[in-house]
Formats: structure tokens, C-alpha cells, sequence
């Protein structure tokens, strides 16, 4: 069976926190893209982990019963992995080195014996879809630094090699200005487009059937106009594939309008999930919280229309709007936007009916 610390980065990757009894809680926030000049490498989007060592108990029993799903541990075997996992901790904690977990970060005790997580940059997030580090190319350090003309005391002839000596340095370093200018364009270029092809990754999952759909509706009308052609009357024709052709239209035309609407709004974090036919094709969210009371304070602290609990969710959410209408929530994210609510805090939950 596995141990407890092979199944952390799982179980952090669906849930905010996990507490680990008797020893303390590990918490997740949402770290957005990030461009690390000095090595080269953009990261894409993550959580973060700390740990909080004050909250040991966890009412909801949470670790216990994703092992016993998960694994198919009983109790004792669950509490047994849990001993375990704070023993080797405590065994590397005395041995002055740290306990790796895998995607997670490294725990140790500071001067003050109190434990800390040092997080690592990973893929901890399923809003990145699989996305990895990507490395570009560095500017060598030799060409960060201009070679200084050497001075040379002599005859006016030495003189005149030494002027042309630093008119080549002078080259040299208005050459190197350049290619730095260049890379760092790109750079930039590289940061503008990954969040796009994220965007346009997440919005293909999204709508791929209705995507598809339309490809293999139109490729077996054409096959049944051929075959019409072939068997059948002029007036036949005309009867048989104006009907459908016209249908399956006007399907595509509304996804295609939804996809290119909230393309252009910029929309990167959309959550997929059948909420029941009388809920609304989308809803734009500005909180989630298992507590309804702190779903109550932050509506009334960005003046959003309703908290929404759908049948078969824990979650309250916070609703700035629901509508059908596609335009209708963009306008209402750029409102928000205007009105001083990040960007980050708000998602679009599409109702998958």
C-alpha cells in the first residue's frame, strides 16, 4: 500500500487544505503565471502551499476518507499511515534535514523549532492542463559585460590604435544593447502568448463536442447529398437536405459566437459542471466558501446578485450574474473589472446541461 506522502500533491490538486491530525493543516492559493527573468523559465499557473501548523483537527475528517476511497484503507490502516507519515517527519526533522513531498515542498523546522513548508514552483493546478515549466533562451553573461580599452602610453601612432580600439568596443556594445532589446521582446512575446494558448486549450475542452459535432455533421450531409444525387428526383433534393442543412447552422453559429465572445474577454479560469436544467448557461462568480456566512460578506462587499448552492454541491458561490447570454456576462466582467474586482478572483461556472 502506499504512503501517505506519495498521495498529497492528489489530494491537493481537488481540494483548498488537508489536515494531517495532530500535526497541522496544508493550505493552497492561486498563483497565476510567472516569468523568471534571471533564469529563463516561465512557470505556468499553480498553488501555492503553506502549512499551518496551529490547525491540527479537521472536523470533516477529510484525509481519512479520501484514503479509505482512494486506497480502500480501512480506519486502522488510514490512522497507520498517518502515524507514520508525522514519524518520519519527526525522524528528518532530528536528523537537521527536510522531508521532501513530491510537487508540494520541503517541510523543516526553523531556529525557533517550529515547522515550515519551503513550496517548490510544479504543475500543482488542473487550471494549467498539463502545462510544464518552459525554459528560454538566456543572455550569455559574457555579453552583459564590455571589455574595457586598454591604455597605452607611447607614440602618436600607438595613440591612433588605441582611438580605433574603443570605436570597435563602442560597436561591440551598441550590438549587444540590441540582442539584449530583441530577447527581451521576446520574453514578453512568450508571456502573452502561452496565457492565450492556455485560454484557447481551456476553451476547446469546454465546447470539443459541439467543436466535432459540427465537423462530423457536415462531412455526413455531404454524404447524404451525394447520396440523394445519385438515387433520387431534383425535387427530392431540395426536400430532404434544406431542412437540417439550416438547423445545423444555426447550432454551430451560437457556439461559435459563444467561443469568440469570451475569447476576447479573456476568460481563463471556466469550470465545466452540470448544475440541472433550471439553472442558466452561465454564471460569473466572484467567491466560493463551504461557509454560507462568508459567502454572505463578500456579496455584500462587491454587490453581487445572489449566493448560489446548486443540489449536490457543498460549495455557497457568490453570483455577480447568471445569464444565458454570453455578452451579457462579459459585460458584467468588465463592470467588475471597473469597479476594482481582480481578475483573478472571478471564474466563469458553465452549466454543462
Amino acid at each position: 500500500m502506499a504512503s501517505l506522502i506519495t498521495v498529497f500533491k492528489d489530494i491537493l490538486l481537488t481540494n483548498d487544505s488537508i489536515t494531517v491530525p495532530a500535526f497541522g493543516t496544508f493550505e493552497t492559493s492561486y498563483q497565476s503565471a510567472q516569468l523568471d527573468e534571471k533564469t529563463g523559465v516561465i512557470y505556468p499557473p499553480t498553488k501555492l502551499v503553506k502549512f499551518n501548523a496551529a490547525k491540527k483537527e479537521d472536523e470533516a475528517n477529510r484525509l481519512v476518507n479520501y484514503l479509505k476511497e482512494k486506497l480502500q484503507a480501512d480506519d486502522e490502516i488510514s490512522q497507520r499511515l498517518i502515524s507514520e507519515f508525522i514519524s518520519q517527519a519527526e525522524k528528518k526533522f532530528q536528523e537537521k534535514v527536510g522531508l521532501t513531498i513530491d510537487g508540494v515542498g520541503i517541510l523543516q523546522k526553523d531556529d525557533t523549532g517550529n515547522i515550515i513548508l519551503k513550496s517548490v514552483p510544479s504543475n500543482l493546478s488542473i487550471d494549467n492542463y498539463g502545462m510544464d515549466v518552459v525554459e528560454v533562451e538566456k543572455v550569455d553573461e559574457s555579453q552583459r559585460v564590455v571589455q574595457q580599452p586598454q591604455t597605452q602610453k607611447s607614440t602618436v601612432k600607438t595613440t591612433k590604435v588605441t582611438t580605433t580600439k574603443v570605436t570597435t568596443t563602442k560597436t561591440t556594445t551598441e550590438k549587444t544593447e540590441d540582442e539584449k532589446k530583441k530577447k527581451s521582446s521576446l520574453l514578453k512575446l512568450l508571456a502573452i502568448i502561452l496565457p492565450i494558448v492556455a485560454l484557447l486549450t481551456v476553451l476547446f475542452f469546454i465546447f470539443k463536442d459541439s467543436i466535432l459535432g459540427f465537423f462530423r455533421g457536415e462531412s455526413e450531409l455531404k454524404e447524404t447529398v451525394e447520396a440523394q444525387q445519385a438515387n433520387s428526383s431534383p425535387e427530392v433534393k431540395v426536400i430532404d437536405i434544406e431542412e437540417p442543412e439550416t438547423v445545423e447552422i444555426k447550432e454551430n453559429i451560437t457556439t461559435d459566437s459563444d467561443l469568440s465572445i469570451l475569447a476576447r474577454a479573456g476568460f481563463s479560469n471556466v469550470s465545466p459542471q452540470y448544475l440541472g436544467n433550471k439553472y442558466k448557461k452561465y454564471y460569473l462568480v466572484g467567491g466560493s466558501f463551504r461557509d454560507k456566512a462568508n459567502a454572505s460578506k463578500i456579496k455584500r462587499q462587491i454587490n453581487a446578485k445572489e449566493v448560489l448552492k446548486a443540489e449536490g454541491s457543498e460549495y455557497y458561490r457568490v453570483i455577480i450574474i447568471g445569464s444565458d447570454d454570453a455578452q451579457e456576462i462579459v459585460d458584467a466582467y468588465q463592470n467588475a473589472l471597473s469597479k476594482g474586482i481582480k481578475a483573478e478572483d472571478m471564474w466563469l461556472l458553465k452549466n454543462s446541461k
